[in-house]
């Protein structure tokens, strides 16, 4: 356009402060209202740049492009979008297409920059000429708009963050990413990403790249205007890098970045055609058409609310969900209804008794029974027709399996989360009471009890099934509640249980059941119902063929297991499954006559004719089987059984089993084959703060849109058969290596020597294809060492192998972040790893030892900045800590998330480490960290016998400092109203005031929700003046 027409340029500016799209479309508007004639425009300003880090499973980083700070990023078209798009609203919505979403720049503009690129392809661009010249006619500018030093662009690895202070002068050098200097600016085209998001977080980063690049887009750089007038003003954007992204501020480098911008739009103009700029629309038509099409879409728009609010509401219960994490309990019913023959469990669902419960006479039934003869599959027949019945009652129907199988079914705890999750979903009104108490915070047991009491107030009736009382691990709290909840006046709730009779569970049932309601499964109820299915077996099934033209055969068979079935449905499904392998009639009938009496003797008979060429991946099977903190599939089952731990390499893919699914015939009746549903969903956890804390997502009750995939696992068959496995009933050359020390060494052995010996430079998401075992051997390999450390040399040799070895240890902690466990998506830092921190919170106390015997530095700080002490004293490893501190470990050492050792025994609750410190010259007083000081830790744990002990070794009840300002805010925040009276007890004063968040004790009740609190503040004379302020405020 020239010099010589200053007439066609003119320059507006966004208001001093502001930012983002929205003020970007109220300037265009001030234009179209000012300027109507102008035609197009450029959009000129800083970004962040994408440099494409891309860190592998070993933990070296590759970089994908060459930006750098100075650099200039120009959009470009590139046929599957207009070279810009808003990140924002993809975010949001996640499953629409982007091509082309945000306009193009206009034809004038594009041909412009084909001419200059291909000048470029010739000659140096111009950029550092114009900005030299602008800066010598502004002298005054010289100093903050010159390009900084080129040792000031420093790019770190993603997973490192800013470590504190205003610059980066104390970065680790180690987690600085090399590369090549360069002086002079480059130019980049392509697309740039924008939206109101202001992106100063390495990890946001490159969770919004990896989305985009799945639709195709590959932003250069991100910015925080485009996305505002790209479909409303014909335009182009030039960004110049000031950084990337990340929290490590640069803010030395936006002046220079803006110049740079600036520079490149001279140059640009330059080759602009002016005649194609006046063939161009002028600003106010573009702006009159896209009047004309509003109402269009304000129609569409309307339409399009009724999705986005029905959109919200199911993302709103899927984060609720996350939140919650709660087990999926459809996989065991599916698994029972499979195990149910048609017709049984008649004779109770269409009983007497039953019809009392569903009309609402009866408010709960219990219903007892002894191992194996069918209980849950009876719950499963009771559920299928309560379901049946509701579609004309609408009773809202809740239901839970207990199971030995799987550590998160075992407890009172996991149950409720499972309870609440069911009732949410089904309930508009329980979803909201839900909701409004969510948050990033795990519940305890009892707000989660009284969370379901509170969704449970509705009025609406509710039944609640749950199975295998006695497979609950935690079945004081969980009685204790069942009979409170039965005897208050919460709702219409009613309730059918069952179980073993076991004594503790008929001492608290009988209090409250009616004796007409509690029903024992006799023998001549259930035999009717294993009549049934022995009949069908043998008629029907594959493996019975061979007997099909011989009815006196199959007879015989159906008396002989009749007579001995003594009501228990797994003795019979066992004796038909040997049964089954008789190949002749002389081989029928001599295992009809030694038929074992019991469940006991059948399960030795199976073990006893495992052949000898299997029985070493049997034992080795069943030792996982019956120790494993959660069930595994079978491709982890191959991995675990071809791992060899007396020869090198310790794993080869070639020693798994061609068959997966003959691992079956290594345990014949012992286990048993379930197909599990798995929804493949995005999770935004990571960007919400709220993760679920499962090494394995939970599958939903409903599928939605999600895509899903079945998973075959492995597991016992029943709970009598871990019983004998772990009874000292089983014969003594199985027991040796069924104990549960035997089962934790080999378990831990193959964990460690697997991931030793898999990897290969593979990224994390192959590794986790290729090896399936690797994600379960990350998770629990700890758990186990730490059991068996002591009994197997082995196993703390393995795990210092490991630890020791940068790579093996570096693809452990891509796999599991064992700071933060329920960390779905670990940070995959690779910084300071020191074996002796990891041992040392791994509860590892023959490998601590072993290593400071090999001379490590006991106060290394680890990649979090906290010592191998401050490690134990978080978990509870008492030993550990003392043998640290009798070699040498600071005990006043600071640093990390917690500051001291003391301060994190002290929120832990851990009081005997919390004492053991201060005899050891632990300073009370020490500050720093998220609680400011020990005291106000204790009171964050909730332990007043830790804060008493504080207090008598001089700690000031009126210390300030931390996020909290001191320890009656933090007690009054976090609930503990008993500490917060003692606190007042103790000279706590009630009047002090905060320079933070958190100005005083009331606020901080408020903001935690403690109404009750800020009662007892008041009434222990919390001051009018602060009272107003509050209200005020």
């Amino acid at each position: 356009m020239g010099p010589d027409r200053p007439s066609l340029r003119r320059i507006a500016s966004l208001p001093a402060g502001e930012y983002g799209t929205t003020i970007t479309a109220i300037t265009v508007q001030g234009l179209r209202s000012s300027l109507p004639h102008i035609r197009i425009g450029l959009l000129v300003g800083i970004g962040a740049g994408v440099p494409g880090e891309k860190q592998r499973a070993d933990g070296a980083v590759t970089i994908q492009r060459n930006i750098r700070l100075g650099d200039v990023v120009v959009s470009n078209p590139d046929g599957a979008n207009g070279g810009v798009v808003q990140y924002d609203f993809i975010k949001a919505k996640k499953s629409i297409e982007l091509k082309g979403f945000l306009n193009s720049p206009p034809q004038a503009l594009r041909n412009a920059l084909a001419a200059l690129q291909a000048e470029h392809e010739l000659k140096d661009s111009k950029i550092a000429e114009f900005v030299a010249e602008s800066l010598k006619m502004h002298p005054k500018a010289a100093t903050p708009y010159s390009r900084p030093a080129a040792d000031s662009d420093r790019l770190f690895k993603s997973t490192y963050s800013h470590t504190g202070g205003d610059t980066c002068q104390s970065y680790s050098q180690a987690e600085q990413v090399g590369r090549p200097s360069r002086e002079a600016p480059e130019i980049h085209y392509g697309t740039i990403a924008s939206g109101n998001t202001l992106v100063k977080d390495a990890q946001y980063r490159d969770e919004i790249v990896s989305w985009l690049k799945n639709q195709n887009v590959d932003p250069l750089c991100f910015e925080m205007e485009a996305a505002g007038l790209m479909n409303t003003f014909p335009c182009m954007v030039i960004r110049g890098i000031c950084d990337y992204g990340d929290s490590h501020k640069n803010d030395a480098w936006q002046r220079h970045a803006a110049v740079s911008a600036a520079a490149f739009a001279k140059e640009f103009l330059g080759f602009v055609d002016a005649e194609e700029v006046r063939r161009a629309p002028e600003l106010r038509r573009v702006l009159e058409n896209i009047d004309v099409k509003v109402d269009k879409i304000m129609a569409t728009g309307a339409r399009t609310n009724v999705i986005l609010e029905q959109s919200t509401a199911d993302a709103q219960r899927d984060k609720t969900h996350q939140w919650l994490s709660p087990p999926d309990p459809s996989t065991n019913h599916n698994k029972a209804l499979q195990q149910r023959h048609a017709g049984t469990g008649h004779w109770f669902v269409k009983g007497e008794t039953f019809s009392s419960f569903k009309d609402g006479t009866v408010p709960i039934l219990w219903l007892h029974g002894i191992p194996g003869c069918g209980k849950t599959v009876l719950s499963s027949t009771i559920i299928e027709d309560l379901r049946a019945s509701s579609a004309t009652t609408t009773p809202a129907l809740l239901y839970f399996y207990f199971d030995f199988n799987d550590q998160r079914k075992q407890t009172f705890d996991s149950a409720l989360r499972s309870l609440v999750c069911q009732l949410a979903h089904g309930s508009e009104i329980a979803f909201q009471q839900l909701d409004h108490l969510r948050r990033n915070a795990q519940p305890s047991t009892q707000e989660l009890s009284q969370i379901l009491e509170k969704m449970l107030n509705g009025g609406d009736r509710v039944t609640i099934v749950l199975d295998a009382l006695d497979e609950c691990t935690t079945r004081d709290e969980l009685l204790k509640w069942i009979q409170q909840l039965m005897a208050s006046e919460i709702g219409s709730v009613e309730m059918v249980v069952t179980s073993r009779k076991e004594y503790d569970i008929k001492s608290v049932l009988e209090k409250f059941v009616r004796e007409e309601a509690t029903i024992p499964l006799q023998q001549h109820d259930v035999d009717a119902d294993i009549r049934a299915y022995v009949h069908a077996r043998i008629c029907t099934d594959a493996d019975w063929e061979r007997w099909r033209s011989k009815p006196q055969v199959q007879d015989e068979i159906e008396v002989g297991l009749m007579t001995k079935a003594s009501g228990m449905f797994r003795w019979a499904a066992c004796q038909l499954d040997s049964l089954a392998k008789c190949v002749s009639r002389r081989q029928l009938n001599q295992a009809l006559a030694t038929l074992p009496a019991t469940l006991d003797g059948t399960y030795a008979r199976i073990l006893d004719l495992f052949p000898d060429e299997y029985r070493q991946d049997s034992i080795r099977l069943l030792q996982v089987l019956t120790w494993s903190r959660r069930p595994l599939r079978i491709e982890e089952l191959v991995d675990f059984l071809a791992v060899d731990l007396h020869s090198e390499p310790g794993f080869d893919v070639d020693n798994r089993m061609p068959v997966p699914r003959e691992i079956v015939r290594l345990c014949s009746s012992l286990v048993t084959i379930v197909e599990t549903r798995q929804y493949l969903e995005e999770r935004d956890s990571d960007w919400e703060g709220v993760d679920s804390g499962r090494e394995n997502g939970e599958s939903k009750y409903e599928n939605g849109d999600q895509a899903e995939k079945t998973e075959i696992e492995m597991r016992l068959a029943h709970f009598s058969v871990k019983e004998y496995l772990i009874s000292d009933r089983l014969h003594e050359r199985y027991q040796i290596h069924l104990r549960q020390i035997s089962s934790a060494a080999c378990i831990a052995s193959a964990s460690l020597t697997y991931l030793l010996n898999i990897g290969g430079g593979i990224d994390l998401a192959e590794l986790k294809t290729k090896f399936p075992l690797a994600q379960y051997s990350a998770w629990y390999w700890t758990d186990f060492a730490a059991l068996a450390e002591t009994s197997d040399d082995s196993v703390p040799e393995l795990a210092i192998r490991l630890l020791s070895d940068r790579r093996a240890c570096a693809r452990w902690l891509s796999l599991y972040e064992p700071e933060d466990p329920w960390r779905e998506k670990p940070r995959n830092r690779r910084e300071s790893l020191q074996p002796l921190y990891y041992a040392a919170l791994c509860g590892l106390e023959c490998s601590t030892s072993a290593l400071i015997d090999k001379g490590v530095d006991v106060s290394a700080q680890s990649r979090r900045s906290d010592t191998a002490l401050v490690a134990a004293c978080t978990r509870g490893h008492k030993k550990i800590a003392e043998m640290l501190l009798s070699n040498g470990a600071d005990v006043d050492a600071q640093g990390g998330y917690y500051r001291t050792a003391l301060h994190a025994a002290c929120i832990s609750g851990h009081e005997n480490i919390a004492e053991m410190l201060l005899s050891n010259g632990a300073d009370v007083d020490v500050q720093g960290g998220t609680y400011g000081n020990a005291l106000q830790a204790a009171c964050a744990g909730g332990s007043e016998k830790i804060a008493e002990m504080l207090l008598s070794h001089g700690a000031d009840v009126n210390a300030r400092g931390g996020h909290f300002g001191s320890a009656l805010n933090v007690a009054c925040f976090s609930g503990h109203e008993s500490i917060a009276e003692w606190l007042l007890d103790n000279g706590a004063n009630v009047n002090a005031q905060s320079a933070g968040e958190i100005r005083n004790a009331v606020s901080a009740a408020r903001d935690g929700g403690h109404e009750h609190i800020v009662k007892m503040l008041l009434a222990r004379g919390f001051g009018l003046p602060q009272l107003l302020a509050e209200k005020a405020g």
